[in-house]
């Protein structure tokens, strides 16, 4: 199996830092329906959009557009875009996965949207849905999708449940 590992989606950092005696302001929440089935579709229509503008340009090979569709300004920050001495190293690593007729295999070192920080959650019973959580969930739905469009295989997000453990693979300092 060939592991896409991609870098570090959230680097959320307060300045000066939060502290428990800080006093916060209350947050009033409401609870609503939402058609998520709507939500996949506009998604999806996203994803499809930037594939297709990825695809005039002919001379571009699978794996190249795989990478350009990741890359894309709405999923990848300009911060951490790929550079130059990486590139290579991820088109290789594509380029292994197309070979061998797998999916692409995306490993995420913590759930996107998810900051190790005090204001994690207004949530008071314990049982509710964050919007942050939706939102991440339907990106990387789309990312599949957009990948599932570029290549038939499709794509597998894995996301590491204690991030923390894993940190030194992701070459990332352990915080408290």
């Amino acid at each position: 199996m060939t592991t896409l590992f991609v870098p570090r989606i959230s680097q959320v950092k307060f300045s000066p830092p939060l502290s428990e005696t800080d006093i916060y302001h209350p947050v009033q929440t409401v609870v609503a329906d939402v058609n998520f089935t709507s939500l996949k579709e506009q998604v999806y229509e996203k994803a499809l959009s930037i594939v297709r503008s990825i695809e005039k340009i002919p001379s571009l090979r699978i794996e190249e557009k795989i990478l350009s569709f990741l890359t894309n300004d709405r999923y990848c920050h300009p911060e951490t875009k790929i550079d130059g001495s990486h590139r290579n190293s991820f088109l290789n690593k594509l380029q292994l996965a197309i070979n061998r007729d797998q999916p692409i295999n995306l490993i995420l070192s913590l759930f996107p949207c998810k900051g190790c920080h005090p204001l994690r959650t207004f949530a008071s019973q314990g049982s509710e849905v964050y919007l942050s959580e939706i939102a991440a969930l339907l990106r990387l739905y789309e990312l599949a999708s957009g990948i599932g469009i570029l290549y038939s295989p499709g794509a597998s997000i894995t996301i590491l449940s204690n991030g923390i453990r894993y940190s030194d693979v992701f070459c990332e300092p352990e915080t408290k």
